[in-house]
């Protein structure tokens, strides 16, 4: 059997690779993607599938379809809470791979009568279940990770974490929408009935994720024809065991997912692959939602950003890294430039060092350390550290010296400029490959670090680290700007760091700041390059020293920066990232 389904793997790989190679562009409705980005085409060539301009809202998110429910909800006059959560529920649906009902992530408001941010957070916890040594049996006799029993845990019940979506969704629509849940969810099922088109994006993960997909039977059902045989690209997968799930959910609530029919099922399934949560863990889950009143605020050359304070590194590190080049002239260089890439890569690589050593649950950090990481004092030392040398083996600073890492994200506005950047994820492509009624499990446990004794280490119900950043920009006499984020690991920070220097600094309209080839530097050393920046750039970073590592043109591990921009007129215009699947959508 296992040489039967590794042979039907294969040949649906290379059957996949030979439609792509004779693909013509689609003409199909507005709201569908033509031209798949990532590593397989010129993307940006083609911005206007991408982008989409109106005045009485816009929403931006990882599929066309999803983005088309957050507009439809906003012509129904809903604000933006409530088409962030029409939204986040359908791109659950379109976009299995890296959101949805299983997982959690962060949202980030704005609320423009009063003036305010407001964040609430649905990371990852640990079931209370779980013990200080969890990860031991990944570690060999010599104390290194197999990489094997790696794989094998992170695709089990084992690995799946607390799940806190639909809640977060439940608390935001309660304190700050006009819907409920029940008026939202026909106009998700509406579009969920069209089904997922196997994009090339779509299919790539699909195929990566094969092994651990055939394993649960939930997912057979769903995932592959006639439980076993992989769909190929342009073909229809319908979810409908999930589509009954959300009408369940309209007709009985968050109860049904969390206490319920379907919470006994998810524990059943969990419990039954080795994983230790329990009925107790969901039922928590379903009333302890965080609602942050104090989102970290940063500002940047009189521009003021909100965004996710911890157990999101994302708002800290995004600003110590604006922070840190508050002190360069960089509206005098030339946009990616070998000059601005050198001491953006070695502010990057600074701040994620800090990342790695500081950073976990705030319930284990101290908040004078994460003020001290904050503020402007810590980051011109930070500056003074950066040289002509670009730095291969960057450490963590001082910060107590000032006291006194598969995800998808979510832009609204609406017509009263009320925000949403909502950010969310399940961990890997398809989590831990568990489906249960539709719902995919993330494998959030792998957030932590499989040792013990660090800030990020896991303990009963501690919260994971994240670099979910979703982001909030205020011009400097308060008006919104921009609202946006990214997915892709620990380099969203970076994504979003070059979305706001390319806005602000260089002032690129938003299809080219979200288009622009991106740069990371990181906490190894390493300056990691899309590839289609200037060779000459290129080859003057590695004369410089920088250990270079080119990726693929459009490459969806860097980011992909699903921003809206508030226009001088008043107009907003949205973008969806190249390298991945988004697309924005606009009510005029």
């Amino acid at each position: 059997m296992k040489k039967l389904l590794s042979v039907l793997l294969a040949l649906s790989m290379l059957l996949g690779c030979v439609a792509f190679a004779s693909e013509d562009d689609w003409d199909t409705e507005a709201f569908l993607v033509t031209v798949m980005g990532q590593d397989y085409g010129p993307a940006a060539e083609t911005p206007e599938l991408r982008d989409a301009a109106g005045t009485n809202g816009a929403v931006v998110s990882g599929k066309g379809e999803a983005s088309e429910v957050g507009i439809a909800v906003l012509e129904a006059g809903g604000n933006a809470v409530d088409a962030a959560v029409a939204t986040g529920l359908a791109i659950g649906y379109f976009e299995p791979n890296a959101s949805g009902l299983g997982g959690g992530g962060f949202m980030n408001i704005w609320l423009s009568d009063e003036q305010r941010a407001v964040a609430i957070s649905s990371q990852f916890p640990a079931p209370m279940n779980v013990t200080e040594d969890y990860f031991a049996e990944l570690f060999d006799e010599d104390g290194n990770v197999d990489k094997e029993k790696r794989s094998e845990f992170q695709a089990s019940g084992k690995s799946v974490s607390i799940m806190k979506a639909l809640a977060t969704y439940q608390v935001a629509l309660d304190n700050y929408g006009t819907m409920t849940l029940a008026e939202i969810m026909p106009y998700v099922i509406e579009a969920c009935q069209q089904g997922i088109r196997v994009t090339q994006n779509f299919k790539s993960l699909y195929d990566s994720s094969y092994s651990k997909l055939i394993k649960s039977e939930g997912s057979q059902e769903v995932w592959f024809k006639d439980g076993i045989i992989p769909y190929e690209l342009d073909e229809v997968i319908y979810n409908e065991p999930l589509i009954e799930t959300f009408e369940k959910i309209a007709e009985e609530g968050i109860e049904y997912f969390y206490t319920g029919e379907l919470g006994q099922k998810i524990i059943d399934a969990i419990q039954a692959d080795g994983g230790v949560m329990t009925m107790e863990d969901m039922e928590q889950a379903m009333t302890d939602v965080l609602v942050i009143e104090d989102p970290v605020e940063v500002t940047y050359r009189g521009y003021r950003l909100y965004s996710m304070p911890l157990p999101s590194s994302g708002g800290v590190i995004l600003g110590e890294i604006l922070n840190i080049m508050e002190n360069v002239d960089v509206a005098s260089m030339e946009h990616n430039s070998a000059e601005y890439i050198h001491v953006l890569s070695e502010a990057m690589k600074l701040a994620y060092a800090d990342r790695a050593e500081y950073l976990g649950d705030p319930a284990y950090v101290d908040d004078e350390l994460v003020e001290a990481l904050s503020s402007k004092d810590y980051a011109l030392e930070q500056y003074n550290k950066i040289s002509e040398t670009p730095n291969l083996d960057p450490v963590a600073g001082n910060p107590y010296a000032n006291e006194g890492p598969n995800t998808t994200h979510i832009s609204v506005i609406d017509k009263d400029g009320n925000m949403v950047a909502m950010t969310q994820s399940i961990n890997s492509h398809f989590g831990c490959g568990i489906t249960v009624d539709g719902v995919v499990l993330s494998n959030g446990l792998m957030s932590f670090d499989l040792e013990p004794g660090h800030p990020n280490s896991i303990a009963p119900g501690k919260l994971s680290l994240s670099s979910m950043t979703p982001t909030i920009l205020l011009r400097p006499d308060g008006t919104p700007m921009l609202v946006s984020g990214s997915p892709g690991g620990t380099y969203i920070i970076a994504c979003m760091a070059q979305t706001i220097i390319n806005l602000v600094d260089f002032n690129l309209p938003i299809t080219e700041a979200v288009y622009s080839p991106r740069v990371a530097g990181t906490d190894g050393g390493k300056t990691r390059i899309e590839g289609r920046l200037d060779q000459e750039v290129i080859d003057e970073l590695t004369e410089m020293g920088h250990d270079i590592e080119i990726t693929s043109d459009y490459d969806p591990n860097m980011g992909s920066s699903n921003s809206i921009v508030v226009l001088d007129d008043g107009t907003y215009h949205g973008c969806g990232d190249p390298r991945r699947d988004s697309q924005c959508a606009a009510l005029s």
